[in-house]
């Protein structure tokens, strides 16, 4: 990872003119093969499937009960391990998962790898029928690490660092073109240069896409109609950003870290820090409470106007509930073994992801977070990095690589899916 870096420090100290790049944006029938987006000096950079039935043996359907109680509490939630999806294979070797994004009855999963060399992609989850998820595309990108994606409208953003050198920095933002209802990859629109050496977050609010990028970088406007920068705003070691429905924007980054909130963006912010003598946490994540249906999600964070807490996952510290407005810390938890690496929020429910400690399953409010239990497959702890929960649907990186999915069961009073088809 080291030489990685250095790689990416010397790309960002030179300028650099790249006249090799062709561009073959390839409008897609019903593809049932690999499409070329991409070449670069005659190598193929940028590739597309869109097929699931090409995809279909990357597919394990399982069908998997998991109880989650606490010795403390009658409360109980039942979850089934439903299918697993394989990694993407970037020049033959599997991808690390970097991002998962659920919008509506669709999953997005993004990819970057580990090493010195550079290489990522995307692959596309069919929900609709959530016991048999259907692996619809996947996208390779060889020359690029992608570390967050969203989808807005028929738009895919991905986000991260790349070792083209065609641009300043090794930051980047690409926009990618959807059709068929956001299920299959149609062409690129634009690859954006940002600055430092990684995007590594997005949000959007209004008509405007904000990213975060890490060292030496900030917050960057751009434009959704023209793809064009319009603003940065200096924010060092900033690592993730939220929009909440007052329309507030939330960046969680500095040195050490705080959280900024901007009451009226982009003229006026305040921060609030946190009261901690620990080192500096290594991984950070935020994350709202949603209590959004299916058919009223956005494709940014939804917070209800009297839901006022942010939940940072803090690494070492464990989690912390803040007040936006405030400051004030609610509540905090800090699991007995392992780190906090991510956390996931919805409907009352907040996952925990603590590496090799496993899956914790907490239940929240606005004042307090409570530990319901912890995940167990297969009779030993489930050991994920990375999971998003949202509209009954727990993804969540497997220590093995790929991807698992989950579902909360018809037993728990939280919007039963049993409605939908088991039949394989």
């Amino acid at each position: 990872m080291a030489s990685k870096l250095n790689k990416l420090i010397n790309l960002s100290l030179l300028t650099l003119t790249v006249t090799a790049h062709q561009w073959v944006a390839v409008p897609l029938a019903q593809a049932t093969s690999m499409k070329e987006l991409r070449t670069v000096n005659n190598k193929l950079i940028t590739s597309i499937v869109n097929d699931p039935n090409g995809l279909y043996d990357k597919v394990n359907y399982l069908e998997h009960e998991i109880k989650v109680n606490s010795d403390k509490s009658n409360e109980n939630l039942n979850l089934n391990l439903v299918a697993r999806i394989k990694p993407l294979k970037i020049n033959n070797k599997d991808a690390n998962i970097s991002n998962l994004f659920i919008d509506g009855q669709k999953a997005y999963i993004s990819y970057c790898t580990a090493g010195d060399k550079f290489g990522g992609g995307v692959q596309i989850i069919n929900l609709k029928n959530p016991w048999k998820p259907v692996l619809e595309a996947e996208l390779k990108i060889t020359d690029t690490d992608i570390y967050s994606l969203m989808v807005h409208k028929n738009k895919l953003f991905i986000t991260g660092t790349t070792d083209s050198g065609e641009f300043h920095t090794p930051a980047i933002l690409q926009v990618i073109e959807l059709k068929n209802d956001n299920l299959n990859f149609t062409s690129e629109i634009k690859r954006i240069n940002l600055p430092s050496y990684a995007g590594t977050s997005m949000a959007v609010q209004d008509n405007k896409l904000l990213v975060t990028t890490g060292s030496f970088g900030g917050l960057t406007e751009i434009n959704l109609d023209t793809y064009e920068k319009e603003r940065f705003i200096l924010l060092p070691e900033a690592k993730n950003v939220r929009v909440n429905e007052d329309n507030k924007v939330t960046v969680f980054g500095g040195t050490p870290e705080r959280l900024f909130i901007f009451d009226k963006y982009p003229e006026k912010y305040h921060s609030f820090g946190f009261n901690t003598s620990e080192n500096q946490v290594t991984q950070s994540t935020l994350e709202f409470n949603t209590n959004t249906k299916q058919s009223e999600l956005k494709p940014v964070i939804s917070l209800k106007e009297e839901a006022k807490t942010a939940y940072l996952g803090m690494g070492s510290r464990g989690v912390i509930g803040m007040n936006i407005s405030t400051g004030k810390t609610l509540f905090s938890y800090k699991p007995k073994t392992g780190i906090t690496r991510d956390i996931s929020v919805n409907r009352g429910l907040a996952f925990l992801a603590n590496g090799r400690a496993g899956v914790e399953v907490m239940k929240i409010s606005e004042n307090s977070i409570k530990k319901l239990g912890r995940i167990d497959l297969f009779n030993k702890p489930y050991t994920t990095n990375l999971l998003e929960y949202k509209n009954n649907v727990l993804l969540a990186e497997t220590e093995e690589g790929g991807l698992n999915i989950l579902l909360t069961s018809e037993n728990t009073s939280i919007d039963p899916i049993s409605k939908f088809s088991r039949d394989f």
